[in-house]
């Protein structure tokens, strides 16, 4: 079996590189990687326009090329995207390959607006792909109210396995303070972006630090919105906040085992945030919204708190509730690394993804 899989460059930030980067390892026999999307920050027109020709024109070269049995093509549901793998797609359906699309996310206005003015167009091209995956059950009924028939499988995003060799609890135990009462991190670690909730975030953490001083908050990420953010803690003057910027290997580590919660009060249409899993890896409550497949992960089990609001009062109280009981601190912790190991390692999750290719070679 030979696939031949389309993905952001794996270098880059973001969730759909993140994801491929941390299931290479476990792929990488079955597996060649073309790279497609922006390879610069601010590309211009012309330069966009020219690298796009380029991949086209390389894909089909690649395509004469290798033997591949399997084109696994990852576009997101938003107009550009859509456009760009279609012509992947066609190429692959040209030489008769099989094909999966793998949507990690979803835009629910394009979603609407597609179901009302592009339905036939997007069924046309993209239902000729073999099998698809998604991440949320509701992600799976949107696509089949837009008419898909073919095999749907939902998937999760995945955590490296080292990540459950990491005794957050013994990394706590280094400092004098410990897990306790006098001992509470905030972890915001997302893009800082206004629809990822940094601001909410924010607000909640000083209502609860008004109450208990003790209290800190770690951000970490980049963003658009990064240098606005520092701006606004400045300016209100909250106190306690660290930021640490992007970060990876084992600053990353460091960040979510110094947290006690995870906080992501998100707004925007999440597939299976890779950041929620790594919190519940490392045991961390998760204090968050009800979208995309972050529903699905509550559905299946109780990882922390989900709720409609994003009021900062609301997500303060939620935080309140955690910082108190220290009693069901541990017990989700114990319970979402358990739940994680299970499930979200990312030995599991590609033996997953070779089930899905498996299923897609022997589909009519």
């Amino acid at each position: 079996m030979k696939v031949l899989l389309t993905t952001p460059n794996l270098e880059k930030a973001g969730g759909v590189a993140n994801y491929y980067a941390v299931l290479k390892r476990h792929i990488n026999n079955e597996v060649d990687y073309f790279t497609v999307g922006s390879r610069a920050v601010g590309e211009g027109f012309g330069r966009r326009w020219f690298r796009l020709l380029r991949d086209y024109r390389n894909f089909r070269q690649r395509l004469n090329k290798g033997d591949y049995d399997i084109v696994h093509i990852n576009p997101s549901l938003r107009p550009m995207a859509l456009m760009r793998d279609s012509i992947f797609l066609a190429m692959a359906k040209l030489r008769r390959k099989k094909v999966i699309i793998y949507v990690h996310g979803w835009n629910w206005g394009w979603e609407r607006v597609i179901r009302r003015y592009f339905r036939f167009l997007f069924g046309t091209v993209y239902f000729r792909a073999d099998i698809f995956v998604l991440q949320s059950l509701r992600f799976k009924d949107a696509l089949q109210r837009m008419g898909c028939k073919k095999p749907i499988y939902v998937e999760t995003t995945a955590v490296p396995d080292e990540s459950f060799s990491f005794d957050t609890q013994a990394f706590k135990a280094t400092d004098a303070t410990g897990v306790s009462e006098e001992r509470f991190n905030v972890l915001f670690l997302s893009r800082v972006e206004k629809v990822k909730g940094i601001y909410e975030s924010i607000e909640a953490y000083r209502i609860l630090k008004e109450k208990y001083p003790f209290v800190t908050m770690t951000i970490a990420g980049d963003g658009s919105d990064l240098k606005n953010v520092k701006e606004y803690v400045r300016s209100k003057g909250i106190e306690g906040v660290e930021f640490l910027g992007w970060i990876s290997s084992s600053a990353k580590h460091k960040a979510f085992a110094n947290a006690d919660v995870y906080l992501f009060p998100t707004f925007w249409g999440e597939g299976c945030p890779c950041s929620v899993l790594e919190a519940i890896a490392y045991g961390l409550p998760v204090v968050t919204r009800p979208v995309g497949g972050i529903i699905d992960l509550f559905e299946k089990c109780n990882v922390g708190f989900m709720t409609e609001s994003g009021e900062p009062k609301e997500l303060a109280g939620l935080l309140q509730k955690l910082l108190l009981d220290i009693d069901l601190r541990l017990e989700i912790s114990g319970h979402n690394r358990r739940y994680a190991r299970d499930n979200f390692a990312a030995s599991h999750v590609a033996g997953r993804l070779r089930q899905v290719y498996a299923e897609v070679l022997t589909s009519r």
